[in-house]
C-alpha cells in the first residue's frame, strides 16, 4: 500500500514512511560524519577533496530530511567507530570498499521513498555520484598500487651488473661496469 505525501506534510512519528525518512536522516548525518574523519587520514589532495565534497552533500542530505522530518537526529556512533577503526587497521580503500556495501539498504529506502518523495530520488541520484566517484578513486589507488608492486618487483631482480660467482678464491658481488652493446 504506497501513501502519497506531500513534501512539507508532516507524517506521524510511527508512521512506516516517516520511520524510513528518520532512517536515510541518520545514515546522512552518520556518513557525513564518517568521511568527515576519513577525510583527515588521507594524504593525498585528490582523494581529500572528493571525500571533503562528498562529506558536506551528507550534511546537505542530512538537511533535507531534517525540513521534512522536522526532528534532529544523532548520528550512528557504533557505525561511525566503526569505519574509522577499520579505516585505522585497514586503511582507507578497505574501509571505503566496505561502506559500498552497506549502501544496498539506503537505495532500497529511496527507491521506496522516491515514488512519493521528489527530494529521495534527488537524494538517490547524488548518492550515485558519489558511489561513481569513490570507485574512481579507488580504481586511482590500486593502479597506484599495482604501480607500487611492479617497482617493487623490478628492485628485486637481480642486476646483470653484478658479478656472478667465479672460480674459489675470487670475490663474489662485486660490482662491475655495466657494457652495452
Amino acid at each position: 500500500m504506497q501513501q502519497d505525501f506531500v513534501e512539507g506534510a508532516s507524517l506521524k512519528h510511527d508512521n512506516p514512511m516517516m520511520q524510513t525518512m528518520l532512517r536515510a536522516q541518520r545514515n546522512e548525518i552518520t556518513e557525513h560524519q564518517i568521511y568527515a574523519k576519513l577525510t583527515q587520514s588521507t594524504s593525498d589532495p585528490h582523494n581529500r577533496h572528493v571525500l571533503e565534497r562528498i562529506a558536506a552533500d551528507e550534511m546537505r542530505h542530512y538537511e533535507l530530511w531534517r525540513t521534512l522530518t522536522h526532528q534532529e537526529v544523532n548520528p550512528d556512533r557504533l557505525l561511525y567507530w566503526r569505519y574509522v577503526i577499520i579505516a585505522w587497521v585497514f586503511g582507507l580503500t578497505f574501509s571505503i570498499k566496505h561502506m559500498e556495501r552497506g549502501e544496498a539498504s539506503a537505495k532500497h529506502d529511496y527507491a521506496a521513498l522516491g515514488v512519493s518523495l521528489p527530494t529521495a530520488s534527488m537524494i538517490a541520484r547524488e548518492e550515485e555520484e558519489h558511489e561513481r566517484a569513490l570507485i574512481a578513486m579507488l580504481d586511482e589507488e590500486r593502479l597506484k598500487y599495482v604501480g607500487s608492486v611492479v617497482l617493487g618487483l623490478n628492485d628485486a631482480s637481480p642486476s646483470p651488473c653484478i658479478s656472478r660467482p667465479r672460480a674459489s678464491g675470487s670475490r663474489t658481488g662485486r660490482r662491475r661496469p655495466c657494457r652495452t652493446m
